[in-house]
């Protein structure tokens, strides 16, 4: 983080180490966490920058990724056309993104 002013940049280095640690803690309530996450927030005081990263691994169980999908066809076909309307929007998108030849 940088604004190219030291009083500037002490002040947004802080609000966004607190920004980011609270999206920690309010995603941890969500998802287990197997390793202690690690929040770093370097000020660059003689610059005009912001950059942040974020990695991450995860993993989905088929079962929930199955249960999903036919969460999905159950209350599509409760609507009235709505199978046809998700089928011809599924086939539009899917068109959309042929890969040339």
């Amino acid at each position: 983080v940088g604004l190219g002013d030291a009083p500037e940049t002490a002040i947004t280095t802080g609000a966004v180490w607190g920004i980011k640690s609270s999206l920690i803690g309010f995603g941890a309530r969500y998802v287990q966490m197997t390793a202690k996450p690690m929040v770093n927030v370097v000020p660059l005081y003689n610059q005009k920058q912001f950059a942040t990263e974020l990695h991450m691994k995860g993993r989905i169980r088929m079962w929930w990724v199955l249960k999903a999908g036919i969460r999905l066809v159950v209350r599509a076909a409760k609507v009235k056309g709505g199978l046809r309307t998700w089928v011809q929007l599924v086939l539009k998108t899917r068109a959309r993104f042929k890969p040339a030849s």
